[in-house]
């Protein structure tokens, strides 16, 4: 995406990129919009408006890595969570991010994670703990409600503060819907080549869906995999 079309997507998004935010970027590419997010939600600056901001990047970088080995509390701290269709890409992404010390810290210590995965569905494994039934079951149950066009509120409370998708998905993915815990919020572009609009999808704290038409935008396409295609 263009530098400005991640400058607007943060922009709307902020209001949900806080400590303790749960955030998935769909279709991570160079990785550049997982940096911006973590800055969002690991920066001790960005998070204590008090900080007097004496001490140095690094004292501050290397405070923040303490804190995350200290255990992987991601209810306290947060997670930024990436997912791309194509595997290179996320070695690219994987890459670019250890460039930083800031993120690199954080790829170590778990709280950026990113993988190979299909944008349609998500990342519904992250959502339920660490129990790998109950995640087998949300799988299953996500991919069902996708296939049906069923709205559920299975993540209404362990689901992701904020989705950000960087692709056009030919309709609207309600796997990805389903998967904004209320009070979240979405940006995903929707439509064919030549007739996208970027949406700004919200849930209230009742998990009622809204949706905004932000304006007209020309992505790639969001891919869906052959198995996908065949459901």
């Amino acid at each position: 995406s263009a530098p400005h079309m991640h400058a607007m997507a943060l922009d709307l998004l902020e209001p949900n990129l806080h400590k303790g935010s749960k955030v998935l970027d769909v279709g991570c590419g160079s990785g550049i919009l997982i940096a911006c997010m973590a800055r969002l939600v690991f920066d001790k600056t960005n998070n204590d408006p008090s900080d007097d901001n004496e001490s140095s990047s690094t004292d501050k970088d290397s405070d923040l890595y303490d804190s995350c080995n200290s255990g992987n509390n991601f209810d306290s701290m947060g997670a930024v969570y990436g997912i791309d269709y194509i595997p290179e890409l996320v070695d690219f992404s994987t890459k670019n991010l250890a460039k930083d010390p800031f993120t690199k810290n954080l790829i170590k210590s778990g709280y950026i994670q990113l993988q190979a995965g299909d944008g349609w569905k998500g990342l519904p494994s992250v959502l339920g703990g660490s129990d790998s039934i109950n995640n087998n079951k949300r799988q299953k149950s996500s991919s069902s409600s996708s296939s049906s066009g069923e709205l559920t509120d299975e993540y209404a409370e362990s689901g992701f503060d904020c989705i950000h998708v960087g692709a056009a998905a030919a309709t609207l993915p309600i796997a990805l819907v389903n998967q904004i815990k209320n009070g979240g919020s979405m940006i995903i572009p929707v439509g064919p080549d030549g007739n996208q609009k970027l949406y700004f999808i919200k849930k209230d704290s009742q998990g009622s869906v809204s949706q905004k038409t932000i304006c007209g935008v020309r992505y790639v396409p969001l891919v869906k995999t052959k198995e996908a295609e065949d459901v």
